[in-house]
């Protein structure tokens, strides 16, 4: 083992105890770095064990790592030079973790349930109150049709006087 490779190994195994990265596939995802890329600097291929991708690790934890040391391997690997465990405080603007990235992909996802459900729920009362609706229509129709008829009844009697008896046609085709 190379010792950038070693430097590379000792950010990966500070991220992983302090910061939430659990695997190598998301030491590159945090990095924004190929995962073939990253498997192969870890394995100590120098054509990715680049002063590039080191500085870029700085860009990215800033104020964590110290890139003096991950290029030449003098002082401390922490850019504030305290090695020990309170020191390292997973920073706001830190790229986001395996874990946190699973937890928002998991809220994701109840939340597109939710809204699915939430559309089912409103096609279903949709189609109550269609239905509702035409019942209401079907009613209302059928008032006017007795509406008529009792108007037409009236007529007659008014017409005849209270001598004869009302005969109300069970369909008048006059609707």
């Amino acid at each position: 083992m190379n010792e950038r490779q070693k430097r590379l190994i000792e950010v990966y195994e500070h991220l992983r105890r302090y910061c939430g990265i659990h695997t190598k596939t998301g030491f590159a995802e945090a990095l924004h770095y190929g995962r073939t890329s990253m498997s192969a600097a870890m394995n100590g291929d120098e054509k990715y064990l680049t002063d590039k991708l080191f500085a870029h690790i700085c860009e990215v934890y800033p104020e964590t790592f110290n890139l003096d040391y991950l290029l030449t391997g003098e002082g401390s690997l922490l850019a504030n030079g305290d090695e020990s465990n309170d020191a390292h405080i997973v920073k706001e603007d830190a790229p986001p973790t395996d874990e946190m990235s699973s937890n928002i992909l998991e809220l994701y996802a109840r939340m597109i349930r939710g809204v699915d459900d939430l559309r089912i729920q409103l096609k279903e009362q949709l189609a109550e109150v269609q239905t509702v609706k035409s019942e209401l229509q079907q009613v209302r129709d059928d008032l006017r049709t007795t509406t008529q008829r009792l108007s037409k009844a009236l007529e007659q009697l008014n017409k005849n006087g209270n001598s004869h008896h009302i005969g109300i046609a069970a369909d008048d085709g006059d609707n």
